[in-house]
């Protein structure tokens, strides 16, 4: 699935902290006690971050995954129940086909802990739902935006396109980028509506990965990479000040412009050049890199 493999590629870097404290102290404490397979003091330092600090929900998600891989049924449903009630998680009898059972849907099987989860979303989902109707719409809008933007890349008749004569092949590219800029003045009016970067706080779950292959194929492209930072940069800023997004969007833009140029703005990326010398103390400590 790409938008797990971007996900991945963009927690590896370790080098910065948000200004949201959570997220880097779940990668630094959480994360490498999970990769050596010691739940019971993973969850000891996850249950005093979450003490101290506002933790994505999705964060949140994704390690009570491993609680349940744990047999910590408990706690699952505890925060499992938090998730559908306070951010809009929820799971209905049409997760159980064949046709959506990803490989956390696969685990709740396994785990014969599908029945509770549908009874417990169809008794407080729709509570949510009636409180957050803007976040269901904006959701459906980044959806949108993500469908074509997948056809865009990956549903184009390959036979079609090895076709394409020189002239051809460079129209169908122009094509592409012109269709994902317009992708991204479509999430800028998102922004605007929403007054803010789609996040998993705010407007449920997975929403801001689905964004962020958005925005990373605008920053892949070239021509496209400096107007997509321009349009997206001010709400990029918003949130991760507002300690609802992390740092990887920021991290993406340095990946292409050092892919593009050789040189790189925020600091991500080991012994590049940056591209402002003068900023570039101003930067780190405004981001707090």
């Amino acid at each position: 699935m790409k938008l797990l493999f971007f996900a991945i590629l963009l927690s590896v870097s370790q080098l910065v902290l948000s200004q949201n404290k959570s997220y880097q102290l779940i990668r630094d404490k959480v994360n490498p006690l999970i990769e050596q397979k010691d739940y019971e003091s993973a969850k000891k330092q996850w249950i005093e971050i979450d003490r101290i600090y506002r933790i994505d929900p999705q964060e949140r998600f994704l390690f009570i995954i491993e609680s349940l891989k744990n047999e910590d049924v408990k706690y699952f449903k505890a925060n499992i129940k938090r998730l559908i009630k306070e951010n809009g998680y929820h799971y209905f009898a049409a997760d159980t086909f064949p046709e959506n059972l990803s490989t956390i849907n696969h685990l709740f099987l396994e785990k014969k802990i599908f029945p509770w989860l549908i009874r417990t979303s169809e008794r407080n989902y729709p509570k949510w739902a009636k409180r957050n109707y803007e976040s269901i719409f904006i959701s459906k809008k980044v959806d949108e935006l993500v469908t074509i933007d997948q056809v865009d890349y990956y549903l184009s008749p390959k036979d079609l396109i090895e076709g394409l004569s020189e002239k051809g092949l460079n129209k169908y590219k122009t094509y592409v980028e012109e269709q994902d800029l317009e992708n991204i003045r479509a999430l800028t009016m998102i922004c605007i509506r929403n007054n803010g970067i789609p996040n998993h706080f705010e407007n449920g779950a997975g929403i801001f990965y689905k964004l962020q292959l958005i925005v990373w194929h605008n920053l892949k492209t070239e021509n496209n990479r400096e107007q997509t930072w321009k349009f997206i940069l001010p709400w990029v800023d918003k949130a991760y000040f507002e300690g609802k997004i992390d740092y990887s969007l920021y991290e993406a833009y340095d990946y292409w412009l050092h892919q593009h140029t050789g040189f790189q703005y925020y600091g991500f990326i080991p012994n590049a050049p940056v591209q402002d010398s003068i900023k570039f103390k101003d930067i780190k400590e405004k981001y707090n890199f």
